[in-house]
């Protein structure tokens, strides 16, 4: 499925470049690589850039200066999406039935931001792109995170909102 975000990404960025980090098992990234030049085809693949890992330092220098991470709609981005955040950098993502395609799209519209939540793989490539080749754009998406992230790092409403439920979800028996 995120092949198919990829290749339009790509299709639709002539002179764009996706870098994805792969894991350390050097096994299971050439699975990945395989699959993904078989996707995408040799000349779509050549802009891929694959990475087993990075140590933190080198990660947040890559991070500061990416057009956009792409959330993928197969897995959470949980940790990925507040490093983006924190430095402001937008993540395009994808909103869907399944708890991955939600997490980022939940933090957004927490955010009152909904404008990089897509709705489909064409949708999402456009996202991107935008991202990518508008800097004005992508400088004032980036504005809006920062300004408007509070809520994804001061949760305070939201334990609030759990301290009221089980307030008065709970029985007031002691007898549990």
């Amino acid at each position: 499925m995120f092949d198919r975000y990829l290749q339009r990404i790509l299709e639709k960025d002539l002179a764009g470049h996706i870098l994805l980090v792969t894991g350390k098992n050097k096994e299971q990234a050439a699975l990945f690589a395989s699959r993904l030049r078989h996707a995408l085809g040799d000349d779509l693949f050549r802009r891929v850039l694959l990475a087993t890992s990075f140590p933190l330092d080198v990660y947040r220098k890559h991070l500061s200066v990416v057009s956009c991470v792409l959330d993928s709609p197969a897995y959470v981005g949980d940790l990925t999406t507040h490093d983006a955040f924190n430095q402001g950098v937008p993540v395009v993502t994808v909103s869907g039935e399944l708890l991955v395609q939600r997490y980022t799209s939940g933090l957004y519209r927490l955010m009152g931001i909904e404008s990089l939540i897509a709705s489909d793989a064409e949708e999402y490539a456009a996202i991107a792109v935008r991202l990518d080749t508008e800097p004005d754009y992508r400088q004032f998406m980036s504005k809006q995170i920062i300004q408007k992230r509070a809520p994804v790092f001061s949760p305070e409403d939201t334990v609030r909102d759990y301290e009221r439920f089980f307030e008065y979800s709970l029985p007031l028996s002691t007898d549990l």
